[in-house]
C-alpha cells in the first residue's frame, strides 16, 4: 500500500473534470486522431490550474475498456511532475500493471458515475512505469520514425548525427 501525502500533486476536482470530459467526449466513441484532437480543443475551457494533459497521449485499457490512461504534468509550482493518470470506474478492479499508483480520490463525475483516479510516476527516470505502458497499455508509445529520433537527437544536442 502507498501512503496518501498530504498535499497531492493535482486537484483531485480538476482531475474529475478531465475524466467528466472523456467520459463524456472520448468514451463512447472509437478513440482515433480526430478524437483525440476535438477532446483536446475542450480542454481550455475545464480552466486547469494544477494539471496539464497530453490529450495525444490518451489511452484506453487494454483489458478493461472504461479504463482509461492519460499523461499529465501536475503541480501549480515548476518544475511539474510527470504523472500518468488512471482512470477508471470505481466497479472496475484495481491495476495490477501499476501496483504502486497513488490514489488521488474516489469521485462522482458529473453524469452520476463514480470513478477511482490514481496517479504514476511518469516522468524520464520511472523506467519501470514506462515500460509497463509501453509493454501493456500502448505498444505504439515509443515506437516513432526514424527520421523523429533523428530530429529529436539533432534538437537535443544541436549536432548532426555521425555516419
Amino acid at each position: 500500500m502507498t501512503p496518501i501525502p498530504l498535499q497531492l500533486p493535482l486537484k483531485a476536482s480538476e482531475a474529475a473534470a478531465l475524466a467528466d470530459l472523456i467520459y463524456l467526449q472520448v468514451d463512447p466513441h472509437p478513440l482515433t486522431g480526430d478524437s483525440r484532437r476535438r477532446f483536446a480543443t475542450r480542454i481550455p475551457a475545464l480552466g486547469l490550474e494544477t494539471l496539464d494533459p497530453y490529450p495525444g497521449s490518451l489511452q484506453r485499457d487494454p483489458i478493461h475498456a472504461a479504463t482509461w490512461y492519460i499523461a499529465i504534468d501536475a503541480g501549480d509550482t515548476e518544475p511539474k511532475q510527470p504523472l500518468l493518470l488512471r482512470i477508471a470506474p470505481a466497479a472496475a478492479p484495481a491495476s495490477g500493471l501499476f501496483p504502486a499508483a497513488l490514489l488521488i480520490g474516489r469521485l462522482r463525475l458529473s453524469s452520476g458515475a463514480e470513478v477511482v483516479i490514481n496517479a504514476i510516476p511518469f516522468g524520464p527516470t520511472d523506467h519501470d512505469a514506462i515500460r509497463t505502458f509501453a509493454e501493456h497499455v500502448d505498444r505504439d508509445f515509443l515506437h516513432f520514425p526514424i527520421e523523429a529520433r533523428w530530429a529529436a537527437i539533432r534538437a537535443g544536442n544541436r549536432q548532426p548525427p555521425k555516419p
